[in-house]
């Protein structure tokens, strides 16, 4: 079950709140004072601002018309792009796994269940094993989640709602749906281009890469193949859904480049030698070379 956007901002304000005393707290304020009190206002300040985001991408989301005569025509067009790319291959992979029911049943459950799951231990994770790397990830992932937000726009239906092309419902068939009638609840169906499922498991995989120092770390790789295996084989993606979300990544990370060196120009300061910057907010900073 979704949180409202409602009591959402209510707990971003208290933890604003929190913050704010937390700040003053070494002053002598509350009962928030003494050394921990940094840590405390970090904390809460971040919780603060994702709660904020994910009351607006709830907003957004209530917003959005649904208009589902042009989201079919679109992804219609999407079904021909890919037949003249030689990649329309979804129902194919569908009907084979729809031979192994509890293949099925195991998709069905991992598409409505691990992906929001998955984020929020990723997030708590980078926050406080390797908070260098945490500002530009979290910025990645709000920049993307916006973008696709404005796609969403768009109208593009998933493939489960062609059964003229070969496409079941699975879910639905299996008594597995996470979706009401078209127009309700907090998805809206026709908005399948790009897939945030596959964006953000790919900002998790790009994140524990490029921050983590185990050479484990690159299993994690398995996450968004897996990811975007799932959202295409029980029809509720297009095979250009993900492509389109790693385009909006590529995209991100590249203006996050651009404006880091237009920065670096104008004479900011910067980290050197490599060293870690002082961390003035109570939690220990990441040693470099730190193992995961």
């Amino acid at each position: 079950m979704w949180l409202a956007w409602q009591p959402a901002m209510a707990m971003a304000v208290v933890c604003a709140a929190l913050a704010l005393l937390a700040t003053r707290a070494p002053q002598g304020l509350g009962p928030l004072s003494g050394p921990r009190a940094p840590a405390v206002a970090a904390v809460a300040r971040e919780l603060a601002l994702v709660l904020s985001l994910y009351a607006f991408w709830r907003i957004v989301m209530r917003l959005r018309s649904t208009r589902l005569d042009e989201g079919l025509a679109h992804g219609r067009t999407v079904w021909d792009v890919e037949r003249a790319l030689h990649i329309a291959n979804e129902d194919a992979l569908e009907r084979w796994v729809l031979a192994h029911e509890w293949l099925m049943r195991a998709a069905n459950l991992f598409y409505a269940t691990v992906h929001v799951p998955a984020l929020l231990a990723f997030l708590v994770w980078l926050f406080f094993r390797h908070r260098g790397s945490y500002p530009p990830v979290r910025n990645l992932l709000a920049a993307t989640t916006g973008i696709c937000l404005v796609l969403h726009w768009f109208p593009v239906a998933p493939p489960r709602m062609y059964p003229e092309l070969g496409f079941v419902d699975a879910a639905r068939q299996l008594g597995q749906s996470v979706y009401g009638p078209v127009g309700q609840g907090i998805s809206n169906q026709v908005s399948a281009l790009p897939s945030l499922h596959a964006a953000w498991a790919i900002i998790v995989a790009y994140g524990v890469v490029v921050a983590g120092r185990s050479r484990w770390r690159w299993w994690i790789v398995a996450h968004p193949a897996l990811t975007m295996a799932v959202i295409v084989v029980t029809a509720n993606h297009w095979w250009l859904d993900g492509i389109a979300a790693a385009g909006v990544i590529a995209v991100v990370l590249a203006l996050q480049w651009a404006l880091a060196r237009v920065r670096a120009a104008a004479g900011e300061p910067r980290r050197a030698g490599g060293q870690t910057p002082v961390d003035h907010d109570g939690l220990e900073p990441e040693p470099v070379g730190a193992p995961a």
